[in-house]
């Protein structure tokens, strides 16, 4: 299984070479299949970012990995057959390409579940055995699978392929060349992590960034595998070494000959791009203004210069230093590129889908002060103490009971008496990332156990129940604590005088939670 700990993870396979300007040399043809899942098997917690992170890959892929849109292949949780129907059909597209004497390129990439044997397709599994074996039976000339998934060096491990140490792909560096390699973003033995900073896995946040440009560690305006794979590497491991699961260390496998150089991104054809000259230095957010999502993180020297391939937008640009965020705001248009000059950099507030620094949250226990009008008639309030639990469904789903205890002293119609309630409801929420709050729009149902004492001692009670629509706003005040502001508007139906009447209610909610 592939663990969502406090950040990342995704499976990926993945292949693309960069064919020699020569009007005499055949073409080079690049196919590719992206697999993502973020469900594995029963008992397994869904993924959040597998899904958008093969996402972000397949378009990459048709932006600088030369990959067009009918060569690529893309599968949101299939199942076993339709995995192997698509792998058939590329096979099909490869063999036709050798037979015009073109040179073909196979990309497999996989996000989502796997348990360091077997793809986890929903309730199927998939060998790893089985993918390898089919790259390397492939009459492809070149397949290349990156494999974002916790434990997903095992499927490393074939016979005959040798495993390689931290980076040293100097082998596999080549264009005029035949066979198979393997990258994974974890080990046999080690979790993938994803991260809710970047709402993505460290890995393919890494290698996505690597091949937009920041990996071009030579500025010859192509990204290598070596050059992709050692910027993810190293970054992967720094960022994962400071995490509750511990470090991340990808591998790669490979099985390789021939000569020249084998690139996996071509950047001199990018429709626009931010070019980082040399000075400043360090670790460089580009975010997208207007969806507040990273695009790319790009680590420079000082004297190094790197030219990184974005769709055309509005970007804000920055890096940290003495406890800021130091950016300025950059237009990248298409057919051009936008210099980032060091000197327009300024403290920023980091407007991120969610907060720098944010703890990674998957469910919530939280309280809150609640008051209650409308519902107990005349202009009288009631007031409520509420424990609320949430619990995340996916990326942008939060679901939950909240339990509440309510108190008032009430005057409807002439008649005085004391109100007691006990509160039971259950919560489904959208969220709506806005800057570094959520905007939270849904509704609330359930029952409330309600008791009245009159004046004169005599009691009564029974059950209201409520419907409602919610909207609300979640603050982050710290690493894993919030405050929630919520309001709900709906009905409370109530048994009068042998009659079931409906009345309209309102409710303020004001609490904190905390995270884990």
């Amino acid at each position: 299984m592939k663990v969502r700990a406090p950040y990342s993870l995704a499976l990926v396979a993945f292949l693309a070479v960069t064919g020699v300007a020569n009007a005499v040399e055949a073409e080079t043809i690049r196919l590719a299949l992206v697999v993502k899942g973020n469900r594995g098997q029963a008992g397994t917690a869904a993924l959040r970012y597998a899904e958008r992170d093969a996402e972000r890959f397949a378009a990459v892929l048709l932006e600088v990995g030369q990959v067009t849109q009918d060569r690529l292949i893309v599968l949101r949780s299939p199942r076993g057959d339709q995995l192997r129907g698509a792998l058939d059909r590329l096979e099909s597209l490869a063999s036709a390409g050798r037979a015009a004497g073109d040179k073909v390129v196979l990309l497999f990439y996989y996000s989502g579940h796997a348990d360091g044997v077997s793809l986890e397709l929903g309730r199927e599994m998939i060998p790893f055995a089985e993918i390898r074996g089919r790259l390397e039976r492939s009459v492809a000339d070149i397949r290349i699978a990156f494999v974002d998934s916790c434990k997903a060096g095992g499927i490393t491990e074939a016979k005959g392929i040798a495993p390689g140490p931290s980076f040293d792909l100097v082998v596999t560096d080549r264009l005029d060349v035949a066979g198979a390699a393997f990258v994974t973003s974890a080990s046999a033995s080690e979790s993938a992590q994803e991260s809710a900073e970047l709402e993505s896995s460290y890995f393919t946040h890494y290698l996505i960034s690597a091949l937009r440009g920041a990996g071009d560690a030579d500025g010859d305006g192509r990204v290598t595998l070596s050059e992709a794979y050692q910027y993810a590497y190293v970054k992967t491991v720094a960022d994962t070494a400071r995490t509750i699961a511990g470090t991340q260390h990808p591998a790669y496998a490979y099985r390789i000959t021939g000569r020249g150089d084998l690139a996996l991104a071509d950047l001199r054809g990018a429709r626009a791009a931010l070019v980082f000259p040399p000075g400043g230095g360090g670790d460089y957010l580009i975010v997208d203004a207007k969806r507040g999502e990273v695009v790319a993180e790009v680590f420079k020297a000082s004297a190094d210069r790197r030219r990184v391939a974005v769709p055309s937008g509005t970007y804000l640009v920055g890096r940290k230093e003495g406890g800021q965020f130091l950016a300025a705001r950059f237009d990248a248009r298409a057919g051009g590129e936008v210099v980032v000059v060091e000197s327009a950099l300024r403290p920023t507030p980091l407007v991120l889908g969610r907060t720098k620094g944010r703890a990674d949250v998957y469910q919530s226990l939280g309280t809150g002060y609640g008051v209650v009008g409308g519902a107990l008639g005349s202009l009288t309030s009631s007031s409520e103490v509420a424990l609320v639990y949430r619990r995340r469904l996916g990326e942008h789903w939060l679901v939950g009971p909240r339990a509440a205890f309510g108190i008032a002293d009430v005057s409807d119609r002439g008649l005085a008496y004391q109100y007691r309630a006990a509160v039971l409801e259950l919560m489904l929420l959208r969220t709506i990332p806005v800057g570094g709050i959520e905007i939270l729009l849904g509704g609330t149902g359930g029952g409330v156990y309600a008791s009245q004492r009159l004046l004169s001692g005599e009691t009564s009670s029974g059950l209201v129940w409520r419907l409602a629509g919610v909207l609300g706003l979640d603050v982050p005040l710290a690493s894993r604590f919030s405050a929630t502001l919520n309001w709900t508007m709906g009905a409370a139906m109530l048994r009068l005088n042998d009659e079931w009447t409906a009345r309209p209610f309102v409710r303020a909610e004001l609490g904190v939670s905390y995270g884990f």
